[in-house]
């Protein structure tokens, strides 16, 4: 396969680019490269949605974004995104849980605002719209545009790009996908970008370093209910359903492990009887799939079948699999049971391309 590589191409006009300016350093160094390949950059800061009374660093990472694009020269502009964000991704991640279920809110900010609202609107006046993912793109032998592996592999995000539209692959740039962070670290400090040391944001977007559960049990209000082993001997309490996924252990308000204890994991959740049931290590993956259904789904590769490998979470293993891809849906067929939750994603990886990915809806 051949690396996607967009040229200024003699007198021609410049090709114009509509970069995600974060005020991070990544997408910093992806305005940098831009501009250095010779495109028209305009740097653009997304505001997204933020819930009343939790801290927001928005106003400061909308002031690192200006400062960038001033240092750069690049023209600045605000997309408010806001009433979009809470609708496609925060609503939609509590329904989700509140279900039982284990969305993925990243996931769902690429596929409904960065690739989604934030690229219908840029591609309709600028010719690629780029962020600072750690991804790249590349060309099969039969013409399809296909994401690939970052080279940093710990920075790698492709996982989160499951979900975006395949039909805007041509018109997308990851400048900082063929590097390693530390070289991009040092590129900042080399043409002393005003952000050049400031530290990854982490956690969730619109939570900052709020945890998870902490607004989940704000949200949702969660009743208490049982914790159950596969016995069915009631050993212990939990906060509330939705507050786990499967798989998890921690948390659980465990009373009574037996003489022999091991570490327990959530194996199944009833909604309906407000129950938790877990397993130990060596037991809990009796109780996942070995097929499952996908849907919405994205087929990169444009393939009806394929042998792959799949990562359910971010720094998860890839796990072999085969799919069979329809209109109704991705079936994907593992080897052996795999303990996964509806509103996961899977990403379907052949070597290091992404071939396609969708929702569980359920195991079959």
């Amino acid at each position: 396969m051949s690396a996607i590589k967009n040229s200024i191409f003699g007198n021609k006009k410049r090709e114009t680019v509509a970069l995600g300016l974060s005020g991070g350093v990544d997408s910093a160094v992806s305005a940098l490269l831009l501009k250095e390949a010779g495109y028209d950059v305009t740097g653009v800061f997304i505001r997204t949605w933020h819930p009343e009374g939790y801290p927001c660093s928005e106003g400061e990472d909308r002031t690192e974004a200006v400062r960038v694009a001033v240092h750069l020269g690049i023209p600045f502009e605000e997309m408010d995104l806001s009433e979009e964000y809470k609708r496609e991704v925060a609503d939609k991640m509590l329904a989700v849980y509140a279900s039982g279920g284990t969305p993925n809110p990243d996931i769902l900010c690429n596929r409904e605002i960065k690739f989604g609202a934030f690229a219908r609107e840029m591609l309709k006046r600028f010719d690629f719209i780029a962020t600072g993912h750690y991804a790249s793109l590349a060309v099969s032998p039969s013409g399809k545009t296909l994401i690939k592996e970052s080279e940093d592999k710990d920075k790698d995000q492709t996982y989160f790009l499951a979900s975006i539209p395949e039909n805007i692959l041509s018109r997308v740039i990851f400048p900082v996908g063929n590097l390693q962070k530390s070289q991009v670290r040092e590129m900042a400090l080399k043409f002393d970008l005003p952000n050049a040391n400031r530290k990854d944001s982490q956690g969730i977007c619109f939570l900052g370093k709020i945890d998870l559960k902490k607004y989940l049990e704000e949200k949702l209000k969660p009743e208490q209910g049982e914790i159950s082993d596969i016995s069915g001997e009631i050993i212990g309490k939990h906060k509330g359903v939705g507050l786990y996924t499967l798989g998890e252990r921690r948390g659980l308000q465990i009373t009574s492990k037996g003489p022999n204890s091991k570490p327990l994991y959530v194996v199944k959740k009833d909604i309906e009887t407000n129950t938790i049931f877990v397993a130990d290590h060596e037991a809990k993956d009796n109780y996942g799939y070995r097929e499952v259904l996908l849907y919405p789904f994205n087929n990169f590769a444009g393939t009806e079948e394929l042998v792959g490998q799949a990562k359910i979470r971010h720094r998860g293993l890839k796990i072999a699999c085969q799919i069979d891809i329809k209109e109704t849906g991705i079936r994907v067929h593992f080897d052996s049971p795999v303990l996964v939750a509806p509103g996961q994603w899977l990403a379907i990886y052949k070597d290091r391309f992404l071939m396609a990915g969708g929702e569980v809806q359920r195991g079959l």
